[in-house]
C-alpha cells in the first residue's frame, strides 16, 4: 500500500507545482504586455537584519541586501524601490518595468527577476514528476 501512495503524493506535488508554475507564467506574461519601461538608476543598498531568538537562548542573526533603484514614470513621477534579485553592475543602469496602476511595484528586467522563480517551481516540478514515473516504474 505505501508503495503505491508515495509515487502518487510525489506525482501529486509536482502536478500542483508545475500548474502553479504556469499561472504566474501567464500572468507575468500579461504583466510583460501590458508594463511601461524606463532606465533605472543605482542609488545603492538596503540592508535588513533580523534577529531570532530559540528556546535554547541561541540568537541567530540574519541579514539580506538588496539594490535599490530609482525611475521616473511617463507621469513625471520619482519612484524608489528595492529589487527582489541581485544585479550583476548595478551601476550601469537597468532597464525597470512597472505597472502605470502601480508604479511601486516595479521589477528590474532581468530573466531572473522576471521569471526565475516561476523556472524554478517548474523545474521542480518536473524533476518530481520524473522521480514520480521512476518510482512508480520501480515498484
Amino acid at each position: 500500500m505505501m508503495k503505491t501512495i508515495a509515487p502518487a503524493l510525489i506525482l501529486i506535488v509536482a502536478c500542483i507545482l508545475l500548474v502553479y508554475a504556469a499561472i504566474q507564467f501567464f500572468k507575468q506574461r500579461e504583466f510583460l504586455a501590458n508594463a511601461s519601461t524606463a532606465e533605472g538608476t543605482f542609488i545603492g543598498y538596503e540592508y535588513t537584519s533580523s534577529t531570532d531568538f530559540d528556546a535554547l537562548k541561541d540568537v541567530k542573526m540574519a541579514s539580506s541586501t538588496f539594490p535599490k533603484f530609482e525611475f521616473t514614470t511617463i507621469t513625471g513621477e520619482l519612484i524608489q524601490f528595492e529589487s527582489s534579485t541581485s544585479v550583476h553592475n548595478p551601476s550601469q543602469g537597468v532597464t525597470v518595468i512597472y505597472s502605470a496602476d502601480n508604479p511601486k511595484n516595479a521589477q528590474v528586467l532581468s530573466f531572473f527577476s522576471t521569471y526565475g522563480w516561476i523556472a524554478a517551481l517548474a523545474g521542480l516540478g518536473g524533476i518530481l514528476l520524473i522521480v514520480a514515473g521512476v518510482l512508480r516504474l520501480m515498484l
